[in-house]
């Protein structure tokens, strides 16, 4: 839209962008090897964000690159990281979805978790609304690249930290809650909190 949302770093022929960009649906991406828009252009007729596979933990496509300075549209509010391979004139978008899980640790019920897919909001927000049991513990997790635990684990809110921190065990009793997270651009921290319903 017209706004530098991003650089991306370069290793060999591959360009990366370093933190995922909150983009939402109907923006506009222009890419360009000059910050102010005066080098060469690069477009794809593809959409960010279209996929068949919306709900998936680490969900990535990837269409053919060329020269040209027609903007990218986004069909999906999403956070996404980027990748462009020059050698193959390819570029790669994905992002994560995060769940909650919640399960009785209390009696070694692991295999029988809750995975709750949450819903994104942006920026950089994922949300659910969902009944949970008393004294279960929980995480925020994409499997396995992402593993959210607590700094303060019986409170109703507090920091989360990606690959840290302990499960969470705030729920005295049964009951449906709104559970909202917010995580950094680059997925490293975040913060959380429980609402009662």
């Amino acid at each position: 839209n017209n706004t530098l949302v991003g650089e991306l770093t370069k290793d060999g022929d591959i360009f990366r962008s370093d933190n995922y960009i909150a983009l939402q649906n109907g923006d506009q991406v222009t890419l360009n090897t000059a910050s102010d828009g005066s080098g060469d252009s690069f477009t794809t007729l593809e959409t960010i964000g279209a996929t068949d596979t919306p709900d998936g933990i680490n969900v990535s496509e990837s269409s053919n690159l060329s020269e040209g300075t027609g903007a990218i549209n986004v069909e999906r509010d999403q956070a996404y990281k980027f990748t462009i391979d020059f050698a193959n004139a390819k570029l790669q978008w994905d992002y994560y979805n995060v769940f909650l899980f919640h399960w009785d640790e209390i009696n070694q019920k692991w295999n029988d978790r809750n995975e709750f897919l949450m819903t994104y909001q942006h920026p950089y927000k994922f949300t659910t609304t969902v009944g949970l049991s008393g004294n279960f513990d929980m995480k925020f997790i994409s499997p396995w690249d992402n593993d959210f635990g607590s700094e303060s684990p019986t409170e109703l809110s507090g920091n989360i930290t990606n690959g840290g921190g302990a499960n969470i065990r705030n729920i005295p009793a049964d009951g449906n809650y709104q559970v909202n997270i917010e995580v950094a651009s680059d997925y490293s921290t975040g913060t959380y909190e429980f609402i009662q319903q």
